[in-house]
């Protein structure tokens, strides 16, 4: 789900494109909550956070080749952080290595569990 539109509006139809992402965001089997860091955290990128009621997130810190000293404190949710920029291409080995990383553990705990049936 691209969560680049979830922001108050007043279009029903759009409102109604929200409220799914929203519902939708916390059923993902992974969140890339990814943030610019060429510029200041907003209210957009606080109110997608506070969405995230789920600890299968990675964090993307985009554009660090024009980046802004940014305080993570604020996002006590996300506990793995990858640097990145898109453009640039730097990052982006680490960003899939996270990635597999993260889909080879839910895949042994989803085997764990299972095996515990048997």
């Amino acid at each position: 789900v691209d969560t680049a539109g979830i922001r108050n509006t007043d279009d029903i139809i759009e409102n109604i494109g929200v409220e799914k992402s929203k519902e939708l965001i916390n059923s993902a089997d992974l969140i890339l909550y990814v943030i610019d860091i060429s510029r200041e955290i907003d209210e957009e990128d606080f109110r997608i956070y506070d969405i995230i009621n789920t600890n299968k997130v990675i964090g993307i810190l985009n554009k660090i080749d024009i980046k802004k000293d940014i305080d993570l404190s604020k996002f006590p949710k996300i506990e793995k952080w990858v640097e990145i920029s898109a453009l640039s291409k730097i990052g982006i080995d680490n960003l899939e290595n996270e990635i597999y990383k993260f889909i080879m553990l839910d895949i042994s705990q989803h085997l764990k569990r299972q095996m515990r049936h048997f």
